[in-house]
């Protein structure tokens, strides 16, 4: 249900149902699910400019994906976390960020449609860090971000 709400941009509804399965889930160490729902409630976090909460949020979901190695979950945690330090004032590392999350996606075949939320806010945060940035330091930044590998990317997101 609370994907459903999410899909829908019912954020109200979608945190009330994703904080009961993230309790849930922190209660039968189902890290997986945990580390997902928490990125979905970051997401929200991000999308109503609540960055300190989007901030703990991601960060547990970004350090439970990288502990458990969950490649399929670790893109996402990045590009939230990406979002994040440019709402922090440093758009060439939000860039960094999500050029390395570019091949882990597709390699993951996801269709820009599987993860709305996200998929709109990776757009946002590239618009607003190309407005922040000379087309110079925009190509600079990218081209520095495909060089990290998703791991790569995960340590130095968990770093900021």
């Amino acid at each position: 249900l609370g994907n459903m709400a999410l899909d829908e941009h019912d954020y109200v509804a979608a945190r009330a149902y994703l904080e009961e399965a993230v309790e849930t889930h922190r209660r039968l160490a189902h890290q997986s699910d945990l580390a997902n729902n928490l990125m979905d409630l970051g997401f929200i976090a991000l999308s109503e400019a609540r960055l300190d909460e989007a901030e703990a949020i991601l960060r547990e979901s970004l350090a439970i994906s990288s502990a458990e190695r969950f490649g399929d979950l670790l893109p996402w945690a990045v590009e939230g976390v990406a979002a994040l330090v440019l709402g922090r004032g440093a758009p060439s590392e939000s860039v960094r960020l999500l050029a390395a999350t570019t091949s882990s996606r597709e390699e993951l075949a996801m269709s820009a449609d599987f993860y709305p939320i996200a998929e709109e806010t990776r757009e946002l945060t590239l618009d607003a860090a190309r407005a922040e940035l000379s087309e110079v330091e925009f190509a600079a930044a990218w081209e520095e971000g495909e060089t990290l590998s998703l791991e790569e990317a995960a340590e130095q997101a968990a770093r900021f």
